[in-house]
This record gives C-alpha cells, structure tokens and sequence, in this order.
C-alpha cells in the first residue's frame, strides 16, 4: 500500500482508538471474549452446555446477550450486534454485524487480517505460531523476538525500540520510543457498544501479554438508552362541562327522602299493610304492618 494512501485512514478506523475497558472476561471462547465496565450489574444469567444467556445493565442502557461457542448475539435497545465464526480446517472466519456495519477477522496459520470496511484493512503475518509483522493504512510493524533473553525489538514508524520482559511479566521500554508508541501492537481488535466491549485476540504470545491488559485496537460504537416518558408540559387540561361531579357516599344526592312530591316525581312512597292469614291476597293498611311499596296514580 502506497504511502499516500495510509495516512487519510487514520481518522476513519475510529481513530484507531488503543483503549478498552481492563476488566476480567464475564465470557469466553476460542475466538472471543466479553467485559463489561465497573459497576454494570449483570442479571438473568441462565448457563447451559451450549449457550449462556444473561443481561447487562449500565447507566441506563439494558443488553441482552445469548452467547455461544461459534456464535453470540447482542441486544441493546435500538440495535443489534451479531458475532458469528466459521471454521474452515485451520483456518477461521469471524463476522461482526453491528446494524448495517461489518467486521471480519480472518485467521490463518500464516496471517491474520482485519477487514474493517472499504480499504481499512490491517495484516498482521504471523510466524510459528507468534506475530511477525503487521501492515495497515496508518503504519506498519516490524517485531524481532530473541525469547530465550525476554527481549522484544520493535520497529514502526516512530522508530526502533529494545523491549524486554521484567520479573512480572511486563513488557517495558529499555531504549528508543516507548513500547506503547508503537500503533499497531496490540492485544487484539475490540467493538466497544455502550456497556459491553466484545474482544477479538491476537495468538497468545508472552510479549504481547506484557502490555497493558487494556491495549485493544477499539472501535466504538454509540449506543443510546430508551428516552423516558416526559412530565405534560402543556396548559391544563379543561373540565367537561357535561360530566357531572361523581357524588360521594353519604352526600344529599345519594340520600332518598319519601312523602315528598317535589322529590318523588313518580309518586313512590313507603306503606305499610297488613298480612291476612286467611287470604294473602287480601290486606289493609294498619301501623304495625311490613313495609311495602306502592306505586299511586301512575
């Protein structure tokens, strides 16, 4: 790739970002891995043989994710992120849909290629096992390994640099640019979507272990939480003239008066009569007589 056509991609791969979240996988198979940031809760985890289902929530924003060995899915609230891996012998193909965006990861003994869209592709070469060199539209990378002695030579375009591993495994600066100037070496490539960051590894290798555990090459995607319902800002709302107010128990309305014409319009009022045993049908009025009603002049 010509060197005038490197620098105008700098930008479009997201910056080229080399920061992700440090935290320990919540999920892990051959080809990927999955943190989640400080203080995301993690709920409905459900495990099986074959799948783990469960949800991460973070600052308002609710992922649902069904994780598998060759294939996981991710649910945010206005989107979907879709990881799905197909072996090929030796070799491996990895595929992240994010709505309409497309990564692929293409792994093989001898090389490892990051196809990111259009021309942003970046290859890493790889020998016996380990990265050897890499290439992309923004710079390239040269690594030297003389392992018996944990010493790492490394040559970009910032210059050339003599890394060794220390006691604890840390991968630091003994002459030259410092370790982490270098663009291309990195743990691997990482899709960060709101509080998730789905992680694609590079072959172990003890020297690239000894960086930072947060130095991925990250795209980020934004993610939104679900708007709340709003409070009603408008003028209040009029009362309907034809809706009468509901009377409450025990008011006058709800109180009937008897012997009143003015409040019995259909002249309904309380009697009393009187049983005849002999006849039932036969009865008169008298004051110790139940109470019955009778309907006058209707």
């Amino acid at each position: 790739m010509k060197a005038s056509r490197i620098v105008p991609y700098l930008a479009l791969v997201v910056l080229l970002s080399v920061s992700a979240l440090a935290q320990t996988p919540v999920l892990k198979s051959e080809y990927a891995e999955l943190v989640v940031p400080p203080g995301a809760q993690i709920t409905d985890r459900y495990e099986t043989t074959w799948e783990t289902r469960m949800t991460v929530e973070h600052e308002g924003i609710r992922v649902r994710v069904n994780w598998k060995a060759d294939e996981a899915i991710f649910h945010f609230p206005t989107s979907t992120m879709r990881l799905r891996v197909t072996p090929d012998g030796k070799s491996s193909k990895i595929s992240v849909n994010y709505n309409a965006d497309r990564y692929v990861v293409e792994r093989s003994p001898r090389e490892i290629g990051w196809l990111l869209g259009g021309d942003q592709q970046i290859f890493y070469q790889c020998r016996g096992g380990k990265i050897a060199k890499a290439i992309g539209p923004s710079d390239y990378l040269k690594l030297n390994r003389q392992s018996q002695w944990g010493r790492l030579s490394l040559t970009s375009s910032v210059g050339s640099t003599d890394a060794l591993l220390n006691a604890e495994g840390v991968l630091e600066t003994f002459e030259g640019p410092e370790v982490l100037d270098h663009l291309y070496l990195v743990r691997g490539l990482a899709i960060q979507a709101g509080p998730i960051t789905l992680r694609l590894p590079l072959p172990d290798d003890p020297f690239l272990e000894g960086l930072p555990s947060d130095r991925y090459l990250t795209i980020s995607k934004e993610v939104k939480a679900l708007p709340q319902p709003s409070a009603q800002t408008g003028p209040p709302k009029e009362e309907d003239p034809l809706q009468a107010d509901p009377a409450t128990w025990g008011s006058p309305e709800l109180k009937a008066k008897f012997n009143e014409p003015d409040e019995d319009p259909l002249s309904v009022k309380k009697e009393t009569r009187v049983k005849n045993d002999g006849d039932p049908l036969k009865a008169r009025t008298a004051p110790d007589s139940e109470e019955l009603l009778r309907v006058k002049d209707y």
